[in-house]
C-alpha cells in the first residue's frame, strides 16, 4: 500500500482549518509524524484522507493543463511563440544539410564492425 505524507499546511487546506486545529486532528487520530529533510513536519494519512486530498487537488491541476490533446502540437506552438515564427512555416532551404551547421561530410569514415569471436577464437591478440 502506498504511503501518503502531508504537511500541516496541506492538512489545513484539506480540512479548512487553522494550524492548531490541524495539529489537534493529527494527534487525536494518532497519525504518525516525521520531520523531513526539508524541515517540514509531515503526517502519514490513511488512504481515505489521501484520496480526499488528491480529489481536492485534481481539478486545480487539470485546469492548469493545456486543452490540446496532442502534446507535440502544444510544444511546437510554444516554441513558435518563443521564436516568433508561424507554426506551419517550412524550414529554410538547406537547414537540414550538414553544411548549414558548418560541417563537412567525411567520405572516408567507416563504421567499425564487431564480431562475436574474441581473441581466443581468432588467435589474434592486439
Amino acid at each position: 500500500m502506498a504511503q501518503v505524507w502531508l504537511s500541516f499546511e496541506e492538512i489545513q487546506e484539506l480540512f479548512n482549518c487553522d494550524a492548531a486545529d490541524a495539529r489537534r486532528r493529527v494527534i487525536a487520530n494518532q497519525w504518525e509524524r516525521r520531520r523531513c529533510t526539508d524541515g517540514l513536519v509531515r503526517t502519514q494519512v490513511p488512504t481515505e484522507v489521501a484520496h480526499d486530498f488528491f480529489t481536492l487537488r485534481a481539478p486545480k491541476e487539470a485546469e492548469a493543463c493545456p486543452a490540446s490533446a496532442n502534446e507535440f502540437e502544444v510544444a511546437m506552438a510554444a516554441l513558435c511563440r518563443v521564436f516568433a515564427e508561424p507554426p506551419d512555416a517550412a524550414p529554410a532551404e538547406g537547414v537540414n544539410e550538414p553544411r548549414a551547421f558548418g560541417l563537412r561530410p567525411v567520405p572516408h569514415l567507416r563504421l567499425a564492425t564487431r564480431t562475436n569471436a574474441g581473441p581466443a577464437e581468432t588467435g589474434t591478440y592486439g
